[in-house]
């Protein structure tokens, strides 16, 4: 997918993604068998869903040893038990999941488009540093260096929700840079979809030019782009491409 964000380079060149994308079809192998592995949540009430599927997954899919002290927090919240007992869930522990579920999601949503945890330039939020919290499973290409990590672990796990809220699977910044905007030139909500960012029909804002604000990557240097009309179905891809990918006509 990275591939045909960067071979996009405007609206010409959209018809013959699109032609590519209408030929590509998933089909099943083989004979259709259960799912291992990914144990089923209890039937629980919808408002509830969410903290089942926790519980659920997170005895089979444990955090990593340096994360499990953390994890004890939240055993009073009945995450931490083996056997659900939300479906007939107290009253009072009811009313402090959901009233903290929401809270805690519009905590992230507006982090994300204020962008309080990375610099915010001509309204465009340069994540460089936000896939920086991976500390314990650093896979081929990673780079173990303490310029590209977040050191308080505690501090990591704000970042860590934002990147699966905005971007999960994000490259670090020595790799791709993913800047992102929720509002148009004119500080409009560019998109219908809220939370979605770079998603709307039309999107012109201009990216910054000269020296990074990275403190980390000082030598780097952002080139004059923007996003122009991009239909939504593509604006996300052409988000991941890099900036100089994507400069203006």
């Amino acid at each position: 997918m990275g591939a045909v964000a960067r071979a996009c380079d405007g609206l010409a060149d959209l018809e013959p993604v699109r032609v590519l994308q209408s030929k590509l079809a998933l089909e099943p192998h083989g004979a259709s068998a259960p799912l291992r592995g990914i144990p089923a949540p209890a039937a629980v009430p919808d408002e509830l869903a969410f903290f089942e599927q926790l519980r659920t997954w997170m005895q089979a899919f444990p955090p990593s040893e340096p994360d499990q002290a953390y994890q004890q927090r939240f055993a009073l919240l009945g995450l931490l038990d083996a056997a659900s007992l939300y479906a007939d869930c107290p009253p009072e522990l009811f009313q402090a999941l959901t009233t903290g579920e929401e809270t805690a999601k519009q905590q992230m949503e507006t982090t994300l488009k204020k962008g309080g945890l990375a610099p915010v330039v001509n309204g465009w939020t340069l994540t460089f540093h936000m896939f920086d919290y991976n500390l314990d499973h650093l896979g081929p290409g990673t780079i173990d260096d303490p310029a590209w990590t977040i050191a308080n672990r505690d501090a990591s796990y704000l970042p860590r929700a934002l990147a699966a809220r905005g971007g999960l699977w994000g490259n670090h910044g020595y790799e791709a840079a993913y800047p992102m905007t929720y509002t148009d030139a004119d500080g409009t909500n560019s998109t219908a979809a809220a939370g979605t960012p770079c998603s709307s029909t039309r999107t012109r804002r201009w990216m910054p030019s000269g020296p990074s604000p990275c403190t980390t990557c000082p030598t780097s240097t952002l080139s004059p782009t923007r996003s122009t009309v991009i239909p939504s179905a593509t604006a996300h891809l052409a988000c991941a491409a890099t900036p100089t990918d994507r400069s203006p006509s």
